[in-house]
């Protein structure tokens, strides 16, 4: 993948596929051709399963600790309705 002022010519076009410009600014994006399909689990495969668990884990960690913090500080929260005798 590349940006930069890149003209597009029948040289450079046999080679890769350029973007369709829909306004002429003189920048275009370059990737390389396609050789075959795309799984639909392509985008797993930048990171091990381990990572993708650690990545779950942390998520679920912050999500958790983020309701902790609004709930402890919150004048109806974190059994305050229970200390008041109701």
């Amino acid at each position: 993948m590349a940006i930069g002022s890149l003209t597009i010519n029948e040289e450079r076009s046999e080679i890769v596929d350029f973007s369709v410009p829909f306004v002429e600014t003189g920048i275009s994006v370059m990737v390389s051709r396609s050789n075959g399909t795309v799984s639909p689990s392509a985008f797993l495969e930048p990171y091990s399963p381990a990572v993708w668990v650690m990545m779950f884990v942390m998520c679920l960690t912050v999500v958790a600790v983020t309701v902790f913090i609004f709930e402890y500080f919150s004048p109806v929260g974190y059994n305050r309705s229970l200390a008041a005798g109701k």
